[in-house]
């Protein structure tokens, strides 16, 4: 008996000393999430490394250790750590939480592709988590896989799970990109009667209104648009806006918009003398040629005439504004090519490499110092004629996130559309020069180009520079 007593008081013993432990073990790891949460992350990463290495089966502190890692952008340690969460998970968590806490790591490496694998499995579940699959969408998007992202996003639509604006419009923007133009613009539609004020929606439903020559409706979305953005948003927005209503035959409601465009305060000399000029040419169409002549006098004294006095100008006088898109389009590859390089040149940038991606475009690898670092970069020059849409500027930044570069740049002798500027905003890494931002810079350096392409030797078209 006494002996019996003896071997349940140990066992007793064995079990308050184990559950003294554990709750002493919980109370250190809620002690250490408050001091982390404090802000005292970087010294405690060390102490987790080392508590983990000696405690691989701690999930808790495994799954500490990786959202410090994650705070601190040091990714590839995070993914390390926090793989094996993802097969033996902490209590309050599950396999699919675990594979959706990497991927923000994975992306920030540019490895949109093993995102996509690890989140595979528990995607192919009937009973995914709706979150999972918007997650898997968006994944599948930035690894270019369009249709997988596409059956996604068909998946939460059929399940009635798809329906903010910005969810929407990510499906839209797929669509689009697969040339599914009609799906998309019935999608639109459908959001607009919700959203009728949603820029994005706006943004988009008129894009591909114009493309489809429904000319009518363009104007309507981006004169709503015009009237609700600001600075210089709406200033580009109105050009578009004028544009597409000169193309509908409606020159005096061009006039009256390129009126409250040209009051615009911050413009410069040469966007105030572009508007005059154009409103002239509008007036002159409508048979008030008086009054377009002095308009273009206005514009004259806006840019200021050479006297005779004057030293040379830097400008070749068989190049002007209006003049320079038909002009580059004109050149040989190799002038092409050269013209591009030495505006990057002057803006400070070194050309490590260029080529023809084809006829109107160009790609350059180039770098400068900007903030003490080195910054590598690519940039694109296009010599279409239409607008650069979003999906133009959406390529170039995939380019730069799956080259690791530093950041991306599209030089256009048009403009952007409205979604591409709002793209742009989006993406800091990403910068859009349209010809009213870099026109003036190209004419002096157009000087010579046009003669001496035709003698340069086409064969270097997509030669590399080392």
């Amino acid at each position: 008996m006494t002996s019996l007593l003896l071997l349940l008081g140990l066992a007793a013993g064995i079990i308050l000393f184990l559950l003294i432990k554990k709750i002493a073990k919980a109370r250190q790891e809620r002690a250490l999430w408050a001091e982390i949460s404090a802000g005292h992350s970087r010294e405690h990463i060390m102490l987790l490394q080392n508590l983990v290495e000696r405690e691989p089966e701690n999930a808790s502190a495994r799954l500490m250790l990786v959202t410090l890692l994650q705070e601190q952008g040091r990714h590839r340690d995070a993914i390390d750590f926090g793989v094996p969460l993802v097969h033996s998970p902490p209590e309050t968590s599950s396999r699919p939480e675990m594979a959706a806490l990497l991927v923000p790591s994975y992306e920030a490496l540019n490895r949109d592709g093993d995102a996509l694998s690890l989140l595979d499995p528990y995607y192919r579940d009937p009973e995914a988590d709706p979150l999972l699959i918007h997650l898997y969408a968006r994944v599948a998007t930035g690894a270019g896989e369009y249709e997988k992202a596409i059956r996604a996003y068909e998946r939460l639509e059929a399940a009635e799970r798809l329906r903010s604006p910005d969810d929407l419009l990510a499906y839209v923007d797929l669509l689009r990109s697969t040339g599914r133009r009609k799906e998309a613009r019935r999608r639109l539609e459908s959001l607009l009667e919700l959203h009728p004020s949603h820029a994005g929606v706006l943004n988009r439903l008129g894009e591909i209104a114009r493309e489809e020559g429904d000319l009518g409706t363009a104007a309507r979305c981006f004169h709503e648009l015009f009237h609700s953005s600001q600075g210089r948003r709406r200033f580009q927005i109105g050009l578009l806006l004028a544009e597409i209503l000169e193309n509908a035959s409606r020159e005096r409601d061009a006039l009256d918009l390129l009126a409250k465009i040209g009051n615009t305060n911050n413009l410069s000399d040469k966007e105030a003398a572009r508007i005059l000029e154009w409103r002239a040419a509008l007036l002159e169409v409508l048979g008030e040629r008086e009054e377009g002549a002095e308009l273009r006098k206005r514009a004259a004294r806006i840019l200021g005439k050479p006297s005779d006095s004057a030293p040379h100008s830097e400008e070749s006088p068989a190049v002007s504004p209006e003049t320079l898109p038909a002009k580059i389009r004109g050149l040989a590859a190799p002038a092409f090519l050269r013209l591009f390089r030495n505006l990057l040149e002057r803006w400070g940038y070194s050309v490590i490499s260029e080529r023809l991606l084809d006829d109107e475009t160009a790609t350059f690898e180039v770098h400068r110092t900007e903030e003490g670092r080195r910054r590598k970069k690519i940039a694109y020059a296009a010599r279409w004629e239409g607008d650069i849409g979003e999906l133009a500027v959406r390529e170039l930044f995939l380019q730069v996130k799956e080259s690791g570069l530093d950041g991306g740049i599209y030089l256009s002798l048009t403009r952007f559309s409205p979604a591409a500027l709002e793209f742009a905003s989006r993406h800091a890494m990403i910068e859009l020069f349209s010809r009213d931002e870099i026109g003036h810079i190209l004419i002096p350096l157009m000087g010579g180009l046009s003669v001496s392409a035709s003698a340069e030797n086409s064969s270097s078209q997509g030669e590399e520079r080392g």
